[in-house]
This record gives structure tokens, C-alpha cells and sequence, in this order.
């Protein structure tokens, strides 16, 4: 119905990021991370969008990239995960750290997002873990956990990553 938003970010609200396409005012529920990202106020942005029907309440939901987007989609398909707690996983984690969270089976990192609990968790890795095959690479050569000891992809250690970016003010769980 409404595949994309194109216009000046009037505010935020509750969650919601406010666009003015027009002279018409959008309401489209976003992650932490879209939310985090929009210009300021009366600056120029684009949210691609996905419209449901909420509890007989028409909603629009906002998303900086396709690939959170399709992220989204993905786990809104398994069962007893709403958009609720979709935008909750991903207000904690880029697509591709989910993706690779999942192909690793890292439930841990999955139930960082406030809402998501083990069983949530377990059945997110179980419905998904086929479905983000093509993301192989990508979790095959990130760390599950870097808490326990050092990681490193090409070359970086994943401890210096993680420290590197919540001294730039991200919170532990975004970072992982």
C-alpha cells in the first residue's frame, strides 16, 4: 500500500518517527537504530515501509534500508514474534549481526532486545537459521559471543571493536 515515505522529518513520537510528505504527516513506527539515524528536524529523508493492520489498527512502519525491512519481514513470519518485539530485536542489532546471531545460534544475543525471552529466542534461530543461509559468510566469520575471549575477523580484534564503539557512545548490546 505505502512502500515508501519521501519527505522532511517533522519529529519523533513515541517510538514513531514523524515525516511530512507534502504537507501530510506520516506516523510510521521504527527501531531504536532508524530512529537514532534521522536527520534533523526539516531535514530531507526516506523511509522504505511496511503497512499492517494491528489489532484492527492500521499501522505504517518505518525502516532506514531494505535489509531492515527485510529483516522485519523475516521475523514477523515466526510464530509468537509480532512487530512489536521485530522492532525491539532490531532497535539492538544491524540485520547483519542478527542474521549472523542466528546462523550462530547466539539465543543470548537474540534476547538482548528487551521483550524477547529464551523461548522467543530458540524458535527465532530454529525458523530462521535456514532462511539466512545466503548471510553464511557473514556468520561464519563473526564472533558469538566476545565477551569470553578474543575473535577477530580480518584481522580485528572483536574485544577492540566492541570497546571502540561504546566509547562512541553505542551500548554494550548494540555493539556485539
Amino acid at each position: 500500500m505505502i512502500a515508501k515515505l519521501k519527505g522532511l522529518v517533522e519529529g519523533q513520537q513515541e517510538g514513531a518517527a514523524l515525516i511530512d510528505v507534502n504537507g501530510v504527516v506520516y506516523r510510521a513506527l521504527c527501531s531504536g537504530k532508524t530512529l537514532a539515524a534521522l536527520p534533523a528536524k526539516g531535514q530531507a529523508t526516506v523511509l522504505e515501509t511496511e503497512y499492517l493492520v494491528i489489532q484492527e489498527v492500521p499501522t505504517l512502519i518505518g525502516f532506514g534500508s531494505l535489509s531492515e525491512l527485510e529483516a522485519f519481514r523475516l521475523l514477523v513470519t515466526v510464530n509468537g514474534v509480532g512487530p512489536k518485539a521485530a522492532l525491539a530485536i532490531l532497535s539492538v542489532h544491524a540485520p547483519d549481526i542478527l542474521f549472523a546471531a542466528i546462523a550462530n545460534g547466539d539465543a543470548k544475543s537474540i534476547q538482548a532486545a528487551k521483550g524477547v525471552g529464551a523461548k522467543a529466542a530458540a524458535r527465532i534461530i530454529t525458523d530462521l537459521r535456514d532462511k539466512v543461509g545466503a548471510f553464511a559468510g557473514l556468520a561464519a566469520s563473526a564472533p558469538t559471543s566476545v565477551a569470553g575471549g578474543s575473535s577477530t575477523v580480518e584481522g580485528v580484534d572483536a574485544r577492540d571493536a566492541v570497546s571502540a564503539l561504546t566509547n562512541l557512545g553505542y551500548g554494550q548490546p548494540e555493539s556485539i
